[in-house]
């Protein structure tokens, strides 16, 4: 008899735990079946919920999905343009460098160019002086007066042509192109050493002639 009913308990066990194991099954598959017990336990517009809600979390994932997926490209799209713009950045720095470069070179022809025009100047201007001296020499021998003819330094005033003889005294100023200035230039001269430097003058400097001297 106690057999007996240990194998009926056995039974009734082994039918439990088959029937728990289906139940279960059909809780996690069947949605109906588990509305179905839901409803049985007054959770059923829970469940509803708890799925509604899945389903916007699972459709907000996807979204937060493809907005990482934007960003990335935008991320891309902007790496590239920085790339780009260094890329142009470098190529502009090499261009002023260069520039930079050629503008130095330029000054330096200009400063060495001006530097030899300004000895050449220089030298012309001592070349048409002299010559200017020996033309008005010339010119004052044929009349008689022999007359050597120099430069004539002062503190404040500096005359191209100037030489004495006896009571004679002879200025002139040497200019490339000659005109109304440069004559003004001479008288103004001309007064200052009355003035101030009465020495260096002669007594028929008073109606002397004065000279001007042009190589145009």
């Amino acid at each position: 008899m106690l057999k007996y009913f240990n194998n009926n308990f056995f039974l009734v066990k082994y039918v439990t735990s088959s029937l728990k194991e289906e139940f279960l099954e059909l809780l996690e598959k069947d949605k109906k079946f588990r509305y179905a017990v839901a409803g049985y336990l007054g959770l059923s517009e829970i469940l509803k919920r708890l799925d509604g809600m899945k389903e916007s979390m699972v459709r907000l994932g996807e979204e937060q999905k493809r907005l990482r997926e934007d960003f990335n490209k935008m991320q891309e799209n902007f790496n590239k343009i920085r790339e780009d713009f260094n890329k142009m950045l470098e190529i502009m720095d090499e261009r002023f460098r260069r520039f930079d470069k050629r503008i130095e070179k330029i000054e330096r022809e200009i400063k060495y160019t001006r530097s030899r025009l300004e000895s050449r100047l220089d030298k012309i201007s001592l070349s048409v002086e002299d010559d200017a001296r020996v033309i008005i020499e010339y010119h004052l021998k044929k009349r008689g007066i022999d007359i050597k003819l120099g430069e004539l330094v002062l503190p404040d005033m500096q005359v191209n042509i100037y030489g004495t003889s006896d009571n004679i005294c002879v200025i002139g100023e040497v200019e490339t192109r000659a005109g109304v200035s440069l004559l003004n230039e001479l008288k103004r001269k001309y007064k200052q050493l009355r003035e101030k430097y009465p020495e260096y003058l002669r007594k028929k400097c008073n109606s002397c002639n004065l000279y001007i001297i042009a190589n145009l």
